[in-house]
C-alpha cells in the first residue's frame, strides 16, 4: 500500500468512523533488539502489504480494518500500542506483531506486553468447538453445526473467518498456548494439529451455535474428510475471528467459485439494502446453486462448469471482462476468491483495463489446483489488500 496515506479501503468518514468505534481494546509493549534502528526500517516496509503505513517523526502508525498499531522510537526500544475492536482480534494482532518482530529482529529481540492477557497461555481468540449436526446442503457442500463456548466472539465487526484446529483421534487433544511475548507455542510430534481457514456460515446467537460449510472436492483433504466423518460430540478447536469486511461503495462486484461461496453469502447478507452490484460464482452443476439473502440490487450470476475439473475453466475471468469500467463517479470494491490461477487474471485485469489500485479490491487466492487439498490450507491463502 501506499505509504503516507490512507486507502480507499480506510479513507472514507464511515469508514474512518467505523475504525474509532471498533478500537475498544488496547494493549502495550516494549521492543528491545540488537539493531533497532536496522531492523524497524525493514518491518515498516514489510508491514506496507498488510496494512497502511503512515509514517511520523519517531515511528509510524499501522492502520487496518482490523485495528491500529503505533510504534514510537525512543533510545534503546520501541514503544507499541494495539488497538483491536475485540480480545480475540488483539490476541491475534499481538500474534502476528511479535512473529514479524522476531522474523525482522532475530530471536535476541524481547516483547513484553502489559495488557491484562499479557500471563494468560489460553489464546483470547482460542475456543473449544463441539459438532452437534451434520448434513448436506447440496451434493458437494457439507454443513457442520458446533456449539462454541464464546459465540459472544462472532458479533459485530469480529469477521467471519476462523482456523480450525483437528487433534489425531485416539487421544486428549493438545492446543496452542501463547507465550509471553504474545507468540503462539504449537503442539508437535503424536500431538500435531491439523490446522485450516474456513468461514463462518451463520450464528445463532441465542442458542449458541455457529455452522461451516465444507466444500466437497474429488480429492478431499484432511478438513473435509474430518467434515465427512465428524459425529456428534466430536471436539475441535477455533482461533478467531478475523476478516470479513467490506468498506463502504456504490457498486459491488464479487467473483467466487464454491470455496468462497461461505463468505460471499455472509458478505451478501450483511451488505445494507440499497447496495448495488453483481456477484459470479461458479459451481460444479445447477445442484449446487443455494439459496442466498442478498440486496434486490446485487444481481446473482451463477456459472456451472459442467464436467469440467474445478480450477480448469475461465467462467469467472470471462464473466468479469464483460463488465463496462466503472464510471469516474462510481466508488465499487470488488472482491475475488478463487483458484489461484483464476484469481491472479482477474486481479490483473482489474489493474490494467480498470486502473484498479489496492484499495478498491481484495483479491485472495483460497486454492491451487496443482495441490490437491480442500481449498483452505493456511500456505494457500495469498490476501492483497
Amino acid at each position: 500500500m501506499r505509504t503516507g496515506a490512507l486507502p480507499v479501503l480506510c479513507n472514507s468518514t464511515a469508514w474512518r468512523k467505523r475504525l474509532k468505534q471498533m478500537m475498544m481494546f488496547s494493549a502495550h509493549a516494549t521492543i528491545k533488539a540488537d539493531d533497532i534502528d536496522g531492523c524497524l526500517p525493514v518491518l515498516l516496509e514489510h508491514m506496507e502489504e498488510h496494512s497502511t503505513v503512515i509514517h511520523t517523526g519517531k515511528g509510524a502508525i499501522l492502520v487496518s480494518p482490523f485495528g491500529s498499531v503505533e510504534i514510537r522510537r525512543q533510545p534503546g526500544d520501541l514503544l507499541l500500542e494495539a488497538k483491536a475492536g475485540s480480545v480475540e482480534v488483539l490476541s491475534m494482532m499481538k500474534a502476528f506483531i511479535a512473529e514479524h518482530v522476531f522474523e525482522f529482529a532475530g530471536e535476541t529481540a524481547s516483547i513484553v506486553w502489559s495488557d491484562d492477557q499479557a500471563f494468560d497461555q489460553t489464546p483470547p481468540h482460542f475456543q473449544k468447538l463441539t459438532v452437534m449436526d451434520t448434513f448436506n446442503v447440496t451434493p458437494r457442500m457439507r454443513r457442520v453445526k458446533f456449539s462454541c463456548e464464546r459465540v459472544t466472539a462472532f458479533t459485530g465487526d469480529a469477521g467471519y473467518h476462523v482456523r480450525l484446529l483437528l487433534p489425531p483421534g485416539g487421544k486428549d487433544p493438545v492446543w496452542p498456548s501463547m507465550n509471553a511475548d504474545g507468540r503462539l507455542t504449537w503442539p508437535d510430534g503424536d500431538n500435531t494439529l491439523v490446522s485450516r481457514v474456513y468461514t463462518i456460515r451463520n450464528v445463532d446467537m441465542e442458542s449458541g451455535l455457529v455452522e461451516i460449510d465444507f466444500v466437497l472436492h474429488d480429492t478431499p483433504g484432511p478438513a473435509a474428510t474430518w467434515a465427512v466423518q465428524a459425529q456428534r460430540g466430536d471436539i475441535i478447536g477455533l482461533l478467531g475471528p478475523s476478516g470479513g469486511t467490506m468498506p463502504p461503495a456504490s457498486h459491488y462486484i464479487m467473483v467466487g467459485d464454491e470455496t468462497a461461496l461461505p463468505a460471499i453469502s455472509r458478505l451478501l447478507g450483511d451488505l445494507p439494502a440499497h447496495c448495488r452490484g453483481i456477484a459470479f460464482i461458479e459451481v460444479q452443476n445447477r445442484d449446487e446453486i443455494q439459496q442466498i439473502a442478498h440486496p434486490e440490487n446485487i444481481e446473482l450470476r451463477w456459472l456451472p462448469r459442467g464436467s469440467t475439473h474445478p480450477g480448469t475453466t475461465t467462467l469467472l475471468q470471462d464473466a468479469i471482462a464483460t463488465l463496462p469500467k466503472p464510471t469516474a463517479q462510481e466508488t465499487y470494491f470488488a472482491w475475488i476468491s478463487c483458484e489461484f490461477t483464476a484469481c491472479n487474471a482477474i486481479r490483473t485485469h482489474l489493474r490494467k483495463n480498470w486502473g484498479a489500485t489496492k484499495g478498491s479490491y481484495l483479491a485472495t487466492s483460497y486454492w491451487r489446483r496443482s495441490e490437491c487439498d480442500d481449498g483452505t490450507s493456511a500456505s494457500e491463502i495469498h490476501y492483497e489488500h
